[in-house]
């Protein structure tokens, strides 16, 4: 094989290697081209009626390959506190507490003060969290 060949070969492979992370970046621009469409996207679920996402936000936790999700949601309560179903969540508002901070830095809430917290999980999987913030109409689901 002829350097000219390696060259070429090599050229080949280091731009499918581009075009593989830029098309992956793309699809995780258009996945989350919205907040709302981004909540479907990764939890399979829609939001309850009334309810709308109002901002979003990810962050790399726990090792590399998981990636928490918060949404800032605004709605009427009872709406609200239909993405928390029991029994397969609890309250639990100290465990929730625990995110205020990450949820105050990542959606850019410095008013966040919590007045209920639930924790659980729908598809026994890892644990996700309910947080209703004051006055009652806005809440973050952590995924």
């Amino acid at each position: 094989m002829s350097p000219a060949h390696r060259r070429r070969k090599l050229l080949i492979w280091l731009i499918l290697f581009v075009l593989f992370f830029a098309g992956g970046h793309a699809l995780r621009m258009q996945r989350f081209a919205s907040a709302d469409h981004g909540f479907h996207a990764v939890t399979g679920r829609d939001l309850p009626a009334n309810v709308q996402a109002m901002a979003h936000a990810s962050e790399i936790t726990d090792n590399f390959f998981h990636e928490s999700h918060l949404w800032l949601l605004q709605g009427p309560a009872a709406s609200l506190h239909e993405l928390a179903p029991a029994p397969a969540f609890a309250r639990s508002d100290e465990d929730a507490a625990g995110w205020i901070d990450d949820v105050s830095r990542r959606l850019g809430l410095a008013d966040a003060r919590m007045i209920e917290g639930y924790e659980g999980s729908t598809d026994g999987g890892r644990d996700r969290w309910l947080l209703i913030l004051q006055p009652g109409d806005r809440a973050v689901f952590v995924y």
